[in-house]
């Protein structure tokens, strides 16, 4: 609401008061409201004139109709929603006037009937005062008239007296209207302000009416009120919402002047409306400065192309987040995150917009430190796991040779001493094998590249090949190993058996390790409950009669490099690193594993596992392997460690195949491009010509008639990752050193023409 058009609509209603001639208060109002409101024309419409086509505001009184005032231009656009109430109050108070001449008319027609005519005069007088009685009563804001001297209400109309309440009239104004028990704070028809009154001009002052909480804009003026009595009329007006709108204003206000982010106000076309004085500080300029300039001033001149991307993204969005640098005046720049929001009107044009800049400067430094620690923590990884590559290949390789040998001594028949010797060789071996295997996954799960491979498996099978790993160790020690699984799990399930080996590899062994007399034994079980119909809840549980794990060391049995014994004389080897793995193997398979154990009576291991039922049950093994050895395979082995080469033969000629060796990738080659093979064997560290090298030529057509030959990586590489480059190379399956007979049996498998 404004504040200025009630002054001049009050003015104006001040000034028709004084005219005396119905046509000149018409002509006035009309061409007043017309100056107030430039983009309106307002015409008068006499009762008897034909209704206006365009909007027009009704002359009505309670007693009678005066026509209408029509208006003519963008009513909706000159006049604001808050605003209409006054121009109808206006409205209202213009019939009053007319019905105030039409009763001075009527009045002076009936003194000039004499004597004879007082009579009916007098009543006609009565109805006047009724009639504008009633009119008074019927205007929708307080209007009430006080004695100057002694401030007691003399009139107060109906609207006033409904909204206040009680009787009005005959109490001091101040009490009566705004419930104080003095003068209302800045009334100027007090005793100290009566001297600056002056009674020819209307007096607009503000109160706060401590009755009904509202404040009230007040429009008094001086009247004669009859025997020398002089008195105030006032013309209140509800103000409360405005004046919320200017509190609301100025604390908006405040929030703008004094954030620390730089906000700015621009026109359709960026200029700068307005600019808060983070905003100019950022960019280096007094406020003033600003005001008028483009925004686009303030981005680097070498930015352009950039800038008018986002100006068209801008254009078809009402909020747009960016980053660009910016420009301040002595030419220097920061970085800077801009987020604009449009404002629009009804029919989507824009009307300004809103900008808010924050400068970037530390947040970008924050970001390339943590760009930079994050390159060394990625090059500290990758040394770290190129470490670990070349340590797994510097020992696998000459561990394929010892785990092939002993393999083969195993086939041979031994005296009873010399079996035992093989069968502990063996033994150290595979630990070895499991501490080299401990380091790459505990590589691999910080790296978060450990991922599950799901297949159908025997868990008997997996059980069974687990416990003859330590069966020496357990026959050594006299103890008895043992494994029960009950006929509820299914023979068959899908899950990573490798994964499932290496948790029960670790936990049973483990138990041998730390139980010195008595048993060990495994027992496996499905549960009753399922997460679906297509899973099972396998509790596999390990229990041994060992020393058990004391209560304060239970918590922290799953922790990397956690050991029973950590003292320099400790009695059992390790490197502490196993149920830690198997602690975070088992939350890769979504399962639980829990410990119950007591000193020197022995531990059990609670595992749980949703593993999925297969379909079809069957176990192959057997027929596999009898299957392959019906069928030959042409083998090229492609491989430069003697020992190695040794153990592959002797392990393929077992397995009925008689293999072509190769000492370097181009003497392979060559045999490729003479000879015709069902599958190749290829180390991938190969001197000449390495096997990543070797297999793009075979499937390039360089190598004659084998392009489609299955090959099979044999290598020492056992990192993450390894597989799948080897894969990308076009290679076929992967078999990481040392290489067991069953696992080469199954590979060989793949190679098999399809029947």
């Amino acid at each position: 609401m404004s504040l200025g058009l009630l002054q001049d609509l009050f003015d104006l209603m001040l000034g028709l008061s004084t005219q005396n001639d119905r046509t000149r208060i018409l002509n006035a109002f009309c061409g007043s409201m017309g100056e107030i409101f430039p983009e309106l024309q307002f015409r008068y419409h006499s009762p008897e004139a034909d209704p206006p086509e365009c909007v027009s505001f009704p002359l009505h009184t309670v007693t009678d109709d005066y026509g209408c005032v029509a208006v003519e231009g963008p009513l909706e656009e000159a006049v604001a929603e808050d605003e209409l109430p006054l121009v109808q109050q206006a409205m209202d108070y213009l019939a009053v006037l007319l019905e105030r001449e039409e009763q001075a008319v009527q009045l002076a027609a009936y003194k000039s009937t004499g004597a004879a005519g007082l009579e009916s005069c007098s009543q006609e007088l009565l109805r006047v005062h009724e009639r504008l009685h009633r009119t008074l009563n019927a205007i929708g804001s307080h209007l009430y008239v006080a004695d100057l001297e002694t401030n007691e209400v003399l009139f107060a109309n109906e609207c006033m007296r409904q909204k206040l309440g009680g009787e009005i009239t005959g109490r001091k104004c101040w009490e009566a209207i705004g419930g104080r028990n003095s003068a209302c704070p800045g009334c100027p028809l007090t005793q100290e302000n009566r001297g600056e009154l002056d009674e020819t001009t209307p007096m607009v002052w503000e109160s706060f009416s401590e009755r009904d909480n509202r404040w009230y804009q007040n429009q008094t003026r001086i009247l004669d009120w009859g025997n020398d009595r002089k008195a105030q009329l006032t013309l209140s007006t509800d103000i409360t919402e405005h004046k919320q709108s200017e509190s609301d204003l100025e604390r908006w206000g405040q929030i703008f002047k004094y954030t620390g982010m730089g906000v700015s106000v621009t026109g359709k076309k960026y200029e700068l409306a307005m600019v808060n004085p983070a905003y100019a500080r950022m960019h280096g300029y007094e406020q003033e400065e600003l005001l008028g300039k483009s925004a686009t001033e303030l981005f680097p001149a070498g930015y352009s192309k950039t800038l008018s991307e986002h100006i068209r993204a801008l254009e078809e969005r009402d909020s747009y987040t960016f980053e660009m640098p910016r420009q301040r005046k002595d030419g220097s720049q920061f970085p800077a995150q801009i987020d604009i929001t449009s404002i629009r009107d009804e029919q989507g044009g824009v009307l300004y917009r809103v900008a808010n800049i924050q400068d970037i400067s530390e947040r970008k430094e924050q970001e390339q430190r943590i760009l930079a620690a994050k390159e060394r923590a990625e090059a500290a990884s990758k040394a770290k796991d190129e470490f670990l590559s070349n340590m797994s290949h510097e020992i696998r390789t000459p561990l394929n040779g010892i785990f092939g040998m002993l393999q083969l001594a195993q086939t041979a028949e031994l005296d009873p001493e010399l079996d035992e010797y093989v069968a502990t060789a063996m033994s150290t071996a595979r630990n070895l094998k499991t501490i080299l295997d401990d380091l790459l996954d505990l590589s691999r799960m910080e790296a978060g590249k450990m991922r599950l491979h799901p297949a159908p498996f025997s868990l008997r099978d997996s059980l069974r090949t687990v416990l003859g790993n330590f069966s020496v160790q357990a026959q050594n020690k006299n103890l008895r190993l043992d494994s029960v699984v009950h006929r509820n799990v299914p023979p068959t399930l899908i899950g990573d058996d490798a994964r499932l080996r290496q948790i029960l590899f670790n936990i049973v062994g483990n138990a041998v390790k730390f139980t010195p007399e008595g048993e060990v034994e495994v027992t496996a079980q499905a549960l009753p409950h399922s997460p679906t119909p297509d899973h099972v809840n396998v509790l596999i549980i390990i229990r041994d009669t060992g020393i058990g794990i004391p209560p304060e060391r239970v918590d922290h049995l799953f922790e990397n490099f956690t050991q029973m014994d950590g003292s320099f004389t400790r009695r059992y080897g390790g490197t502490g690193l196993g149920l830690g793995i198997v602690r975070r193997i088992v939350r890769m398979m979504r399962g639980t594993i829990a410990v119950e154990s007591e000193p020197g009576h022995g531990s059990s291991i609670y595992l749980s596992l949703p593993l999925e039922r297969e379909q079809h049950d069957c176990d192959m093994g057997e027929e596999l392997c009898r299957m392959i050895k019906e069928q030959p395979l042409r083998i090229l082995l492609a491989e430069d460690d003697r020992v190695s080469v040794l153990a592959m033969r002797r392990f393929l000629h077992r397995l009925g195949h008689t293999p072509t060796t190769a000492a370097n990738g181009r003497e392979a080659l060559e045999l490729l491009r003479r000879e015709q093979f069902d599958a190749v064997l290829m180390d991938i560290r190969m001197p000449l010509l390495n096997g990543l090298e070797l297999t793009r030529l075979i499937r390039s057509g360089e190598a004659g008639k084998n392009s489609e030959t299955h090959i099979i990586a044999l290598t020492a590489h056992a990192m993450q990752g390894d597989r799948e480059a080897f894969l990308d190379a076009g290679m076929d399956d992967y078999l990481a050193k040392p290489v067991d007979m069953d696992t080469l049996c199954f590979a060989l498998l793949k190679a098999m023409p399809r029947q």
